[in-house]
Parts: C-alpha cells; structure tokens; sequence
C-alpha cells in the first residue's frame, strides 16, 4: 500500500543544526566527514538491497529520507546518513540499530536492515502514514487548540508502551518527539532510532556524545547525561506541544532554551490543574523524580484529565468545579425530590419554577430576588408560589441537593486522594473507584469519609455531612472540594456565613475552582447582594465557558437590575449550552421569557412560555406570563395583571 513517509516531519526531518560546543551534537560525531558523498536520485537503485528510490520525502544537513520500493514491490523508507563511518560513534550506532533490528514490538517502527557505505549509514524502515506533527496540523486546520486530549492520550499510550519495552531492553531511543510519533494505520508507532543508545552501566554516567532535538531535551542530556527517565521528559514535552500547540519552552536561541530546561519551570496554562501536576512530575528537573515508567506517566495523565474533565460544568450543573484538583461529584440517577407549597421560613425571595439537576453536585440553590412582578408570576396572578426543590423534566440545575458519584483529585503528597467514574456501560450510573496506588494514591480514611459526606448529603443530613467533610479537612487541610461541599451543606443548614467563609476558602486553595465562584454568587444573589453575585458569576463563567448554571444566575442577577438585553443574552447562552449537551431547561426560557416582556417583544417572549412549558407543563410560572402577554397583545393599553409591570 502506498503511503506518505514522515519518518521525522519530512522537510525538517534531519534539519538538526550543529549546536555551540557545550552542547552535544547531533547524530554521532561532532564535525562532519570531509569525504564527499554520492548524491541519490529518483531512480536510484541501491546496490546493496537492490532499493529503488521513488521520491524524497524530507532532507537536512546530516542526510535524507527516501520513499523506495524493494525489489518485492513494498514501498519503505530509507533513511540515509552522512559523516558517521570511521569513528567511535558509528560503531555505538551500528551496536544500537542492530539491537533495534532483533526488537520486535507493535508499537516499534520496524527497522529491516541497515549498512555503512561510502561514509554513510542506511537505515531501511517502514513506511509511515503521517506523524502526530501532521496531526497536530490537522487539528489546527480545523479550528481546534490542539489534539483532542482523549485521541492524545489514546496515542502516547502506544509509544509509551514502546519506550518501556526499551527500556526494559537497555535501550534509550534519546529523540522522542512529534515528529517520531509516527501514524501506521489506527496505530501510533516510535521511529527514528538513528539516536537510540544501549543503556549499559558505564554509559548512564558517561557523557552522552549525542543527542536529540533541544525542544524536547531533558536536562540530565544538556548536562551531557543520559537516564532511562530521559525519554518521559521528552514524551511530557511532546504531550505538551500536541495538547496546546505550544513548545514546552518558547525560547529560540539555543542558550536560552538550555537554560529554560536546565532552570526553569514550564508554564503548562491553558492544561487543567490535575494535568498539570502529573506533567511537572514527569517533566522533573532530577530524573529518579519523574514516574517509573513511560506507562506510569500516561496513566497518570489519563486518570488526571479525566478528573479535569469530570469537573461538572454542563448546564445541569448548579455548581461546578474548576479545577481537576476540586473536581466536583456528580449525580447519576438518583436524586433528591421535594415539594414544599411554600419558600422557607423567613425568605423573601420567590422561586423561580423549575428544576435542579446535578451531574456536578455542588451547586447551591438559586432563586430570582423577590420582586413584585416575579411575586405575581410566580403565584400565577394570584395563587400560592409552588416552591420546588426537585427535578423537573427538563433537568436544569436552579435548587441544587447533591449527588452521588464523585470525581476529585485531592493534590498530591501526603494526605491526598484521587478518584474517578467508573461508568456501568448500559447502566448509566457512575461509582466511585479509588485510583491505583501510586503519586495520586488515595488514603482510605479521606475516601471513606469523604464518601459519608456525600452519602449524608444526598440523604438530606447536611448536620452529618458537615462533620463528615470536616473530618476530611482535618487529613487534607488542602482539599478545595472538601470546603466547597461543606459550604454546601452550611447553606442548607442556614448558616450562611459559615457557608460563604468555606466558599472563599475553596477558592483560596483552588483560585480555578469555577463552582465555587458561582456558589458565592448564588449566595450573594440570596442576601441581595447583586453586583458581588454579578462578580463571582462572572468568575465562574471566565474560569468555565460550559457552566450554563452561571450564565443562568448572572441571567438572574440582570433580570433584578432591569438590565433586559444582558438578561437575555445570558439566558440565551444558558439555554445553547444546555441544548448542546442534551439537558434543556424550562427556567432558563422562563427568565428569557420575562426579559422579552418587559422589552416588549410579545413574539418571542410567547415562544419562550410555550418552550418552557413543553418541558415542564405543569411550570405556574410560565402559564401566569402567557396569560398577562396574551392579554397584553389583546389590549396593549392594559396593565398587567395583579401590578404585573412590563
């Protein structure tokens, strides 16, 4: 099958520059051989091997990759180096790819054979469909920050398989990059061993007298060391480049960059903070600081973006986490569900009809400030206010309870745990599993009382819950999520102050965790404190762009300064969220709906009301602002209903 080689990123394949004498140089030896060197052509057939070359596919200062075709008729690549034949260097390389030639692994670009002549070293390979580089272009072509996460980690796990198996061969491949990652069919594959160099006892503290690309260079090679860890720092820096499009390290000059890996810790923002920790581990300045394994590495990474990802933060969720390192629970399908006839005692707010749902199980519950106009709708121009605390069928987040399962990675060190979903295909429901042992170990005693607060949360008893999650916070003083919880359950308890003081605590751990911003704001908006409810809000909604809850209440916090168009632009927003992600809302279209009314927009408003009572037809309040807009439209000059004012 013809396929397009990138044994390396074709043009700048073998680019490598010769670097300033402190620096090893590339491929063995550090001056060029001043014999002169055959030149090939399309056409050209290998005398050893009988290779016919068919095209080029990438050249540079140390040599070329060629497209050829065996005398069988398969297609493969020949790589061709110059200046190695005669010295120490060569024959190291020729040990390594020898080694290389009897390692067998589907995850290793297979070399075939290789042979000096006339100053030079060939390499036959497998030909390649692409490289992640490609990829990485792909993606960007296509409007995207990166590779996907799930379809980059799917792939690093192929090459760190590959790189363990290496290693556990003595052989350190040195020159992991994306250009080395190669696409074989669905598969990734390591290629490139022209740097790869047996890991005997003399040469780990030897100085290593090559190496390969300073991006990806980890520091014990600029010190002119090798490690078996050396090859996860470059697999963490290529992670890094693929994820975000961004070098580790954005320095050019070559002085620079050493110093940047030798010294400097990499700023890894936009990644989520539990992807971050695991890099850093990965990315250690010492090598016997970073994972045991390759495979290590990419499990931890997996665990720990997932945990990112698990943070709530669809329209479902009243309150979501920011931060992987305080990511949220999440409710499954169980769910707490009352009706009270009446708000709570002492509350001068009316509740807006609707529903709560929570797949991230922090959210704090939130109403509209009573206002005459919200009094009388939600009475219906006259009835009892149906104060609700449970899910309708539309499943928006507005009165939050709590949640079953759990996603949350506790920092690392001493007293922290992590968990993540386990999710039962068929079943729909979501258990907590704690992590295997390892730097994001749990500790039983955090995960068991950890659990019991969850447990007496859902259950109603939030007095239980609080000592619970304090028990938690005595362990692991560092837990954001333990706070953020624990604030949940003061609220429901009344105590408010309480509730705001482990709010700001969560936040202070976690300057990133978005559910904690947009739980004090549901809190402010509750005390009547609008422009600091408009101000967490509107943290929550910078830290997480998905959190539908925090478009809603900033909808809210507008819709009680008269603010109409800002209004409807937040509910709006609230509503694409939640169409996206399959969980629609009746109170959303509510809050458009009142916003519309009073700018008069009698159309849309009414489209709205019939929305909103779609998903939930017994909702009073929509039913009471199609009655007033209905008769609005019938007499323009009447005011509405019961000092409804538009």
């Amino acid at each position: 099958m013809n396929r397009r080689s990138t044994i390396g990123d074709q043009e700048q394949l073998l680019r490598e520059q010769p670097v300033a004498p402190s620096v090893p140089s590339t491929i063995a030896g550090e001056a060029k051989s001043s014999l002169p060197f055959p030149e090939f052509n399309k056409g050209t057939v290998l005398p050893t091997g009988g290779y016919r070359f068919l095209n080029r596919l990438g050249h540079g200062s140390f040599g070329e990759v060629w497209r050829a075709e065996a005398p069988g008729g398969v297609e493969v690549a020949v790589k061709v180096l110059r200046g190695v034949v005669g010295r120490e260097e060569a024959r190291q390389e020729l040990e390594a790819l020898d080694l290389m030639k009897r390692l067998r692994h589907s995850y290793l670009l297979q070399v075939h054979s290789f042979w000096q002549s006339e100053g030079q070293l060939l390499m036959v390979m497998d030909l390649a469909d692409g490289s992640l580089r490609d990829r990485l272009r792909k993606h960007v072509q296509a409007g995207r920050p990166g590779i996907p996460p799930a379809e980059l980690i799917a792939c690093l796990r192929e090459a760190a398989e590959a790189l363990d198996f290496l290693h556990d061969h003595q052989v350190l491949h040195r020159d992991v990059k994306p250009d080395n990652l190669l696409l074989v069919g669905s598969h990734v594959k390591l290629g490139d061993f022209g740097l790869a160099r047996v890991l005997e006892n003399r040469s780990r503290s030897a100085s290593a007298t090559s190496c390969g690309t300073p991006a990806y260079l980890p520091p014990e090679m600029w010190r002119r060391k090798i490690s078996r860890h050396s090859d996860q720092y470059s697999l963490a820096a290529t992670y890094v480049e693929l994820r975000r499009n961004q070098p580790l390290f954005a320095a050019r000059k070559l002085a620079e960059l050493m110093m940047d890996h030798l010294e400097r810790t990499p700023d890894l923002a936009p990644l989520g903070p539990a992807e971050q920790e695991v890099l850093q581990i990965a990315l250690a300045k010492e090598p016997d600081q970073r994972f045991p394994s390759c495979l290590a590495f990419v499990g931890a990474l997996e665990r720990a973006w997932a945990q990112d990802q698990s943070r709530p933060s669809s329209p479902t969720a009243e309150m979501s986490s920011g931060s992987p390192q305080a990511a949220i629970p999440t409710l499954g399908n169980a769910m707490l569900e009352s009706r009270r006839d009446s708000p709570p005692s002492g509350s001068n707010q009316d509740p807006v009809s609707s529903s709560w749902k929570v797949p991230s199980g922090d959210a704090l519950p939130t109403a509209w400030s009573s206002s005459p106009e919200e009094k009388l709708l939600s009475a219906g121009g006259g009835g009892q206010t149906n104060w609700r605390e449970g899910p309708s069928k539309s499943g928006f987040p507005v009165l939050v309870v709590l949640l079953v399962g759990m996603v949350a990675v506790l920092g690392l060190g001493g007293g922290t745990a992590t968990w993540w979903f386990r999710t039962h295909p068929g079943q729909g429901e979501t258990e907590v599993a704690p992590s295997p042992q390892g730097p994001l170990g749990p500790t039983p005693e955090v995960e068991f009382y950890f659990q019991q607060g969850l447990d007496q949360l859902q259950k109603g008893k939030s007095a239980e819950a609080i000592t619970a999650f304090t028990r938690v916070l005595a362990l692991d003083e560092q837990n954001a999520v333990a706070y953020n919880y624990r604030g949940h359950a003061y609220f429901q308890e009344g105590k408010e102050d309480l509730a705001r003081q482990d709010f700001q605590k969560a936040i202070e751990k976690d300057p990133t965790l978005a559910g904690a911003y947009n739980n004090l704001g549901v809190l402010y908006q509750r005390k009547g404190q609008q422009a600091l409810a408009l101000e967490n809000f509107t943290a929550a909604i910078r830290l997480d762009a998905r959190l539908a809850a925090a478009y809603y209440g900033r909808g809210q916090v507008f819709l009680n300064q008269k603010e109409n168009q800002l209004a409807v632009e937040d509910f709006t927003q609230a509503i694409q969220l939640g169409h996206a992600q399959g969980q629609e809302d009746a109170s959303s279209y509510e809050g458009r709906a009142l916003a519309n009314f009073r700018l008069k927009k009698w159309d849309e408003a009414l489209k709205d009301c019939d929305q909103a009572l779609k998903l939930d037809p017994h909702d009073p309040t929509a039913a009471a602002l199609q009655r007033n807009i209905f008769r609005m439209r019938k007499n323009p000059s009447s005011s509405p209903k019961a000092g409804l004012k538009p």
